[in-house]
């Protein structure tokens, strides 16, 4: 059983190659794969807008075999604690940690362009 959550945020699952790389690891239960209905949509109206050539029934049928893949992937009723989130780093397109102390909730973004 996976000893660690990474929740995975827009900018990670957009290129196809790092949301492959993420699912094959996920899918080994090597660690507990997790994201938002809010964070899908992001990645995928961000790669509709760059790519005219995908539509939007691709990506839809994309995010559904993600979430069939990966069980108990999309994080819920978690807005109650955006508030309490505590930034420890942020310099434009760097990585950048938040964490919920009372919650232990820690997320990570990491910058695609240095991948």
């Amino acid at each position: 059983m996976a000893s660690f959550t990474a929740v995975f945020d827009a900018c990670v699952l957009y290129p196809a190659h790092l949301r492959d790389l993420i699912m094959s690891v996920a899918m080994r239960d090597q660690f507990r794969a997790k994201w938002t209905v809010e964070i899908q949509k992001e990645w995928v109206n961000n790669l509709l807008e760059n790519r005219p050539d995908l539509k939007v029934e691709q990506l839809q049928w994309t995010v559904e075999q993600m979430n069939k893949a990966v069980p108990d992937c999309l994080v819920e009723n978690y807005e109650e604690i955006i508030d309490s989130l505590e930034l420890f780093m942020s310099r434009g397109n760097d990585c950048t940690i938040l964490n919920g102390r009372q919650k232990h909730c820690w997320i990570y973004s990491i910058n695609r362009d240095r991948l």
